[in-house]
């Protein structure tokens, strides 16, 4: 099998596996230093928390889902 067809299947799978859950979508992150970050531009955590509350615009926001990536 060739390294394409093994990424259309991974492709395919992942679409097939966000097709089935409507509300899930992904979460687009330009974070690289957060655990949660998938190294190319998805958060991959459970949930994300947003906030604060009281936020007027995006440069009020925050995301409170953050953590460091650990570096061993």
């Amino acid at each position: 099998m060739t390294e394409i067809s093994i990424e259309k299947k991974k492709y395919e799978a992942e679409k097939s596996e966000l097709a089935k859950n409507a509300s899930s979508r992904p979460i687009i992150c330009g974070v690289m230093n957060c655990r949660w970050h998938d190294g190319i531009s998805r958060c991959k955590a459970e949930s994300v928390q947003v906030g604060p509350g009281y936020a007027s615009s995006s440069v009020d926001t925050v995301c409170a889902t953050f953590e460091p990536k650990i570096i061993m």
